[in-house]
């Protein structure tokens, strides 16, 4: 099992493929490939190391999803369910709330190779997603900077989302709205509000194909607006559970790159 999922193993198979999608193996090609083959009980021996260190991976994955989903669940635990509103916040329809700024429509024939980068929903999803530059003239209401808070609403509905941007200054894509709040807003509350939103708005659409979100439909909806002060104290959880997140991550990456080591070393006999 450790020997199939080792790097060696895996770019042997990828070799096999030819084109843009994943094809199948013949039984030839995989017949082909030589492993070595320990004695039993070093195989016994690799696999318990192999399987430890299997084991610390899999416990910080779960680590992190634990936070993951602390982070979605603590929206609901300080301020309640947005639709039933049992804790009485006032509400205000999003047209009076913000204004949503739609992204320009870049053509492929604006892309270049120096500029500012064009923020693009795979941006958004993605902060290693490759970018396209644009070094012409835009307004200055589609540049956006980090921690202007941006808001996907088009494509496939798991393209749909709210973000704080965190990269570099750039220049908005179509089908991105930047939120520019119209009164006090704590913006990590206010994320995960229009969250809510956003998540009830796509609960209505059916099917798999493309859907849009309207500005005209978003500006129907309501949040809600607690006090300044639970917004503040919400913000400060939220930092906390994404900082301890991210120095989750960089642990997995770690663990990862440690894994991947010792199944090399493993299948050299260095193990």
């Amino acid at each position: 099992m450790h020997f199939i999922a080792q790097p060696s193993f895996q770019a042997y198979i990828d070799s096999m493929q030819h084109g843009g999608t994943r094809q199948a193996l013949t039984f030839s090609q995989i017949r082909d490939f030589q492993i070595p083959l320990p004695p039993l009980e070093e195989q016994r021996r690799i696999a318990a190391i192999l399987d430890k260190a299997d084991t610390v991976r899999r416990k910080r994955k779960e680590a992190i999803a634990l936070t993951e989903e602390l982070l979605r669940s603590s929206f609901l635990e300080m301020f309640g369910d947005p639709v039933t509103n049992s804790r009485g916040w006032k509400k205000i329809k999003l047209a009076d709330a913000v204004d949503l700024v739609n992204g320009r429509a870049f053509k492929p024939s604006d892309w270049k190779k120096k500029g500012l980068p064009i923020i693009r929903i795979q941006n958004l999803k993605n902060p290693d997603a490759t970018y396209n530059y644009y070094d012409g003239h835009f307004q200055e209401k589609f540049r956006v900077k980090p921690g202007d808070l941006l808001l996907s609403w088009s494509g496939q509905l798991v393209s749909f989302g709210v973000f704080i941007w965190q990269g570099t200054e750039g220049v908005l894509n179509q089908h991105i709205f930047n939120v520019r709040p119209r009164m006090p807003f704590e913006l990590e509350y206010l994320e995960f509000a229009l969250a809510h939103v956003v998540e009830m708005c796509k609960s209505k659409f059916h099917g798999i194909e493309m859907k849009h979100l309207t500005k005209e439909e978003l500006n129907t909806q309501f949040v809600l607006y607690p006090p300044i002060q639970l917004q503040t104290d919400f913000t400060l959880k939220i930092r906390h559970l994404r900082s301890m997140k991210t120095e989750q991550h960089s642990q997995q990456c770690e663990l990862d790159n440690f894994f991947n080591s010792l199944l090399q070393r493993a299948f050299r006999g260095e193990l």
